[in-house]
């Protein structure tokens, strides 16, 4: 939208001159109406009632008994009667301070509290204040901010409103006048500059010396060093040191976010951020989708992400938008988006990512988190786990299978379950390869004599070998020699004295040591002669 000159916003340094003071109270234009008289509207809005006179002569009017319906009076506002306005606290985020009057002690802020004038209201680092003047105009005070409110005055029974705020530091977005009321005045006085609003959309920035504005819908006039420029929507300009502006250039497009996640699981939360050109950073604010204020949390980066540390469970829109070299903000782009982090997924134990397990019903292992009280486990063939192999729910963190894996590639994921269940861990790759296969003895050949026991086994495939190991007991512990291993099937072992003892032998893998399922034979030693076992 644009308006007419009449209508534009103006910005400048208090050095400037006009005919009247910048710090003077706006004159109030008046539309005649039938029937109306100069000596009725004085008694209906001027504090001295007398004071008509003057408004004849200097509105040049012919007869203060008819005035032809439509003349428009401007009529000082020192003229007019007067009353105080107010302005109201509608949102807060973080330790917000307010201060009543210069020499006040500062106190923290509420959602609902009334300011008056020469009130001042403080923002932390991360915090933010919404203020909302009596027409419905709307100060946005961000973060590291210090607004003092210098005018809330109402003239003329409250159809004329003239407000004042100073911002010494920090940045403000406003919105003024939204339901486009006539007569309705609001200054933004800064330690370098002055803006003059009537119906516009802005933001304006104070950063040391430097002053910076953005148009973001209607017209700004900016002045400084008794240099205008106007400053149309869509552009920007500042003010360095008080010196003449720089020209107004474009801001830049709201991001493209559609590659933005939109549902978050785990925090911090990291949105990668779109590049731009001409942008040296993102700025990134962060509100409820249920409420535009205030704001929760607000962000700025040069690097390739954009993070926040911590929201609870809920939908949030993400409100970016890119800075240019200057320092001038652009236009803001909306991204709905859902966090779904809490409870938190536990950190994984066994197996981890991409590890290889040996038993057919391996234990799977996972921290705790504080104040869970189950955890819910799934194991499948594939990452989307459409279909899973097992499903369990359970109130510990460890846990296995009640039957075998499937051999071959296999993914495992665990939630915390509180009041409610959290997200998932990623998708755990692993690999469940079985142990080594029972030893097949009905095609080994043993032979015992009077120099030990040969025992001969059918090659073993690639990559195994033979553990062979004795003992004189069933449980064979303690052996009555130290196991042999054997890549080719052949087992010798020297002579270690007759009666009844118990062969043990098991298939390793050569990769890892994973033993195989044993095979154990009871062998008996003759006291007088070998002998052959078949």
């Amino acid at each position: 939208m644009r308006y007419p000159l009449a209508g534009l916003c103006f910005l400048m340094l208090p050095t400037w001159v006009n005919a009247a003071s910048p710090d003077a109270a706006p004159d109030w234009v008046y539309t005649v109406r039938p029937g109306d008289t100069l000596i009725e509207i004085a008694q209906t809005y001027l504090n001295q009632p007398n004071n008509w006179r003057p408004l004849q002569r200097d509105n040049s009017i012919a007869n203060p008994m008819a005035i032809p319906p439509g003349t428009q009076l401007r009529i000082p506002a020192n003229l007019l009667k007067h009353s105080p306005s107010s302005a109201k606290l509608i949102a807060l985020t973080g330790a917000v301070l307010f201060r009543q009057g210069a020499e006040g002690a500062w106190q923290a802020a509420t959602v609902g509290q009334k300011l008056a004038v020469g009130d001042a209201v403080q923002t932390p680092p991360e915090g933010y204040a919404v203020l909302e003047l009596a027409n419905g105009s709307r100060i946005n005070i961000q973060a590291s901010a210090l607004v003092v409110l210098d005018t809330l005055s109402l003239y003329a029974e409250g159809l004329m409103a003239d407000t004042r705020l100073r911002l010494n530091t920090g940045r403000v977005e406003i919105v003024d006048n939204p339901q486009r009321q006539t007569n309705q005045h609001l200054r933004v006085i800064t330690p370098t500059a002055q803006a003059v609003v009537r119906g516009t959309e802005f933001r304006v920035g104070v950063e040391g010396q430097t002053t910076r504005e953005e148009t973001l819908d209607g017209a700004i006039a900016f002045r400084a060093a008794t240099k205008t420029v106007a400053v149309e929507q869509g552009f920007g300009s500042l003010s360095v040191n008080g010196q003449a502006p720089h020209p107004p250039v474009a801001l830049l497009a709201a991001p493209d976010v559609s590659g933005l996640p939109k549902r978050v699981e785990q925090l911090p939360i990291r949105f990668p951020l779109p590049v731009m050109a001409n942008a040296a950073s993102m700025v990134g604010e962060v509100v409820a989708a249920s409420q535009a204020e205030p704001v929760l949390l607000a962000k700025s980066s040069t690097s390739k992400t954009l993070n926040f540390a911590d929201l609870p469970n809920g939908d949030y829109i993400l409100r970016l938008s890119a800075t240019d070299r200057l320092g001038l903000q652009g236009y803001t782009a909306l991204h709905p988006f859902t966090v779904f982090a809490r409870p938190f997924f536990p950190p994984v134990n066994q197996p981890q990512v991409d590890g290889v397990v040996r038993s057919p019903r391996p234990e799977f292992s996972w921290g705790q988190i504080l104040d869970v009280t189950a955890s819910h486990i799934q194991i499948a063939t594939s990452a989307d786990f459409k279909h899973p192999l097992f499903d369990a729910q359970i109130g510990a963190n460890r846990w296995s299978p009640p039957a075998d894996l499937p051999a071959g590639a296999l993914f495992w994921r665990v939630a915390s379950i509180d009041k409610i269940q959290g997200p998932w861990t990623p998708a755990i790759a692993f690999t469940y390869k079985p142990a080594p296969a029972l030893v097949d003895i009905t095609q080994a050949a043993m032979q015992i004599t009077g120099d030990g026991l040969h025992y001969d086994l059918p090659k073993p495939e690639a990559g195994l070998h033979y553990l062979v190991s004795l003992s004189a007991v069933r449980s064979m512990d303690p052996l009555v020699m130290p196991a042999v291993e054997s890549h080719s099937g052949k087992v010798v072992m020297s002579r270690f004295g007759v009666g009844d003892f118990y062969l043990s032998v098991r298939l390793v893998d050569d990769r890892d040591g994973t033993q195989g399922p044993a095979v154990v034979q009871k062998i008996s030693v003759p006291i007088t002669r070998p002998y052959l076992l078949p």
